[in-house]
């Protein structure tokens, strides 16, 4: 798969002009949330570019290669995730992002609703394992997916 297919799920779940800000941003966000081991199953289904900003998230994060117990590598509530979203894809645009959660979050649905349909159940599950309860609900579509 490359970016242009990943690009192309992400607007068929929600209505976004430009997918890269958003698509980068959010996984980026994830990745800060993932253990190392976790990140890098999940990337090896995304395109190069989406599969290094998840990695590098997750490395920046603190999480070691030596984490064997699959714990997150960091903790987030849904609004701070939503913020750091909002924060990065402003950055990535160059603004013209929305300043309401209430219209940002279909958006990082969107994102999350395409990396679903990206991995297998398998890796979506390890994904929601570590994820806070409140997190794991931006994760609307339910197991889809390979």
């Amino acid at each position: 798969m490359d970016e242009s297919d990943f690009h192309d799920r992400v607007t068929r779940a929600g209505e976004i002009d430009d997918p890269e800000p958003i698509t980068a941003a959010t996984l980026e966000t994830l990745g800060e949330t993932l253990s190392s081991g976790q990140a890098e199953d999940v990337a090896e289904y995304l395109p190069g570019e989406y599969a290094s900003t998840l990695t590098d998230a997750s490395e920046r994060a603190g999480d070691d290669e030596s984490d064997t117990d699959g714990e997150a590598a960091e903790s987030i509530s849904r609004a701070a995730f939503v913020e750091r979203v909002r924060d990065r894809a402003a950055d990535y645009a160059g603004g013209g992002i929305p300043d309401e959660t209430d219209e940002l979050r279909p958006r990082v649905e969107a994102v999350t609703e395409a990396l679903q349909e990206t991995i297998p159940r398998e890796e979506q599950r390890g994904v929601r394992s570590q994820l806070p309860e409140d997190v794991e609900s931006l994760f609307t579509g339910g197991e889809s997916g390979r």
